[in-house]
This record gives C-alpha cells, structure tokens and sequence, in this order.
C-alpha cells in the first residue's frame, strides 16, 4: 500500500516508478515552505516534446473557483496514476490550506480496499481518481459514490457522465501500435476481430492490465461471450508476446519484439516521447471494442466525512488549468469545451467508438472468468 501525506510541508511525494517518473518530466520533489510561488498555467503544461505551441485553455479557472482547504484523501488508481499525482500536487501548492492524502495502487486493488472498508463501516477515502471508468462505475454500481453537483456535471458530455455519481475528468481510445517499417498505414487492420490473421509477425498485449480487462469487458457486451473467447484464444494461440502493462506492450513494437500492441493511445504516446521510436505508428479501428473510448473518471465516496472539500476537488479537476495538464501532461482527451487535445491526436470526432455505455464497464468480474477460463489469466 502506498498512503502518504502529500502536502509538502511535511514531506516529499515519490510519485511512480522510476521509468514512468522519467517519461512524464514530472518530478514532484516541491520546496518547503508557505512562500511557494503559486503554479502558473506554464506549470500545468506537460513537457514531453509532443506538445508544440498551444492555444490559452478557455473555460472557468482555477482562481475563479472556491478554494480547497482542508485535509482529502484520495485514492488514485490506474497505469497514469503518477501523472495525477502531479496534478494533485499543483492544486496543493496553490492551496496553503489544502492538505491532501493519497494512496496510489493498481485499480482492482483499491476496488476491493473500498469494498471492504465498506463492509466494514470504515470508509477512508473521500475521493476515487482512477485513469479507467470501469473502476468508478464498479463502485458506482455497489452504491459506494455520492451524486456529483449538476453544475460540475453538465461541463462534461453525457457519454462520460452516464451517472450522476461519476465525471470523466479525461478521455482516452483503444489503440493499435503498429511498426511502421513494416506495415503501411493504410494497411492496418479497421476491426480488432481482423486480429490475429491480418497482423503477420507477433502481437504484444498486457492481460492482466486493468484497461485490457475493459477491452475484454467490451468485446463481450458487444460481440458476446462465445465470440469473445473465440478471439481471445485465437489472439493467445498465434505468436504473442505478454507483457506486464501496456506501456510495456507498446514498448515491444518500439524495441522491435513485436509487430502490433492492443493499448491504448496514451501508451503510445508516452513510448513516443520517451523513445527514439520514429516508426512506431498509432492506428484506431471503427465501432468494435478495439475502438472504445474510455475515461479517466472520478468519484466522491458516499461515505465521505469531507464531501463538499471533494466535491469540489472534482470540480477543480475540470478547470480550463487541470484540461490543459490533462491534454499535455497526461496526453488525454479534455472533456470540457475549450481546451483541445495535443496536434499528435486526431480530433475526438474523427474517432470511431462503438455504440457502448461506459456505465456498462463496471462488470469486470464476469471479464476475469473469461480469462480465467480461457487460461489467460490463472
């Protein structure tokens, strides 16, 4: 378990691995002190090198907003958690008096810590921040979230709002990596179920990553169970390679150990700007799972002892500041009007998704026993 004070009078965050710290260029070692010049728009900025010259970010500001003050806890869950911890970081050296607790683990751990604290009468969190909707809606379904103020969700669109419970804070696509040596753009494969036979060479995926389980979760509730493990054995028996998390699956094209990664678009972006990979290509498929547009998403904890402090911690994340961070930082989709994703992305209307309800993402469970059954997943 990582749980740790961030506020930085008292202590220096050690956000994320050493590999990804790196990647991000967001190192989260603040000086001490009240005097702490406040984060300018600047500060929001991500410096991976993708970003290029950006227009001024519309939309409510942060000083336009209550302030935060006061302590929160927040659990922070998902492969980019590193890059929300920054953020988390810059609210608090804009707020003396805000003193924020995190504690930042893989999502289907803090689903289960919830879960039980739950059961337990012992909730202690009053906000979920996790990089994949399908770990709030999980809660959301078990009753655990607290509806949001309609002022904070009528800034995002329905799509990733489809509760009152939940706002997607940013969006990212399914993706195909793709080396680009050998395969020509117009080439590459428009539906995931052209997979295996359309892909010569071998195939990297991260089964176990919890965005993979929502792909998965996807597939079925768009093609069905049977179809569904009919892929995925296909998939396993051809030449792939598994690997730990999708970064690393993207990172297997970039390297040369594999031809095409199932990720999603950020994993690909992150390889890109942390690697010398000029033939690593980013492709979308059209209206399958391998097209879902997913969202990082966040919740107030029904059991809240600080629920207007949250409340409005999730409303500051939808500030024209934390959109811009969210787009080059955490090299998303914003969700609110005004604030454009990174010239590397195509627009969000040139995408593809499927016809599917985020609010459908939540039922992992029956996921894993695919897996499970399929002999993907022990």
């Amino acid at each position: 378990m990582t749980e740790r004070s961030f506020h930085t009078r008292r202590g220096v965050l050690a956000g994320g691995t050493a590999l990804l710290g790196s990647l991000a260029g967001c190192a989260t070692v603040l000086s001490d002190g009240d005097d702490t010049p406040k984060p300018t728009l600047d500060d929001f900025r991500g410096d991976t090198g993708l970003v290029g010259e950006r227009p001024v970010p519309d939309g409510p500001r942060i000083a336009d907003l209550p302030e935060l003050d006061g302590r929160l806890t927040v659990y922070v869950a998902g492969s980019a958690s590193e890059r929300y911890e920054r953020l988390v970081g810059l609210f608090e050296r804009t707020y003396p008096g805000f003193d924020p607790t995190l504690r930042v683990e893989p999502a289907e751990v803090l689903v289960a810590a919830l879960r039980e604290q739950a059961e337990a009468g012992n909730v202690r969190a009053d906000v979920l921040l996790a990089t994949d909707a399908a770990a709030v809606d999980t809660l959301a379904d078990d009753d655990l979230t607290a509806p949001l103020p309609d002022d904070v969700t009528a800034r995002v669109p329905r799509r990733f709002r489809p509760t009152d419970t939940w706002v997607g804070v940013g969006a990212h696509s399914r993706a195909l990596a793709y080396d680009a040596a050998a395969f020509d753009a117009d080439a590459m494969p428009t539906s995931v179920h052209a997979l295996p036979d359309d892909v010569p060479g071998s195939i990297a995926w991260a089964p176990r990553s919890y965005g993979f389980r929502t792909f998965v979760t996807a597939l079925r509730a768009l093609a069905g169970r049977d179809t569904a493990r009919e892929w995925l054995r296909s998939v396993l028996a051809a030449d792939t390679e598994t690997v730990d998390g999708e970064f690393f699956a993207v990172n297997a094209v970039a390297h040369g150990d594999a031809s095409l990664a199932l990720a999603s678009h950020q994993d690909v972006l992150r390889v890109r700007a942390g690697e010398d990979a000029p033939d690593l290509g980013l492709a979308f498929t059209e209206g399958d799972a391998g097209a879902l547009v997913n969202a990082t998403a966040a919740a107030v904890l029904r059991a809240s002892s600080a629920a207007t402090l949250a409340r409005e911690f999730v409303r500051h994340l939808l500030s024209a500041e934390a959109q811009e961070f969210v787009a080059t930082d955490a090299l998303a989709y914003p969700v609110t009007d005004g604030v454009a994703p990174i010239a590397a992305l195509p627009p969000m209307d040139a995408l593809s998704p499927p016809a599917l309800s985020l609010a459908t993402l939540g039922d992992v469970a029956r996921t894993e026993s695919l897996l499970q059954e399929v002999g993907i997943l022990p």
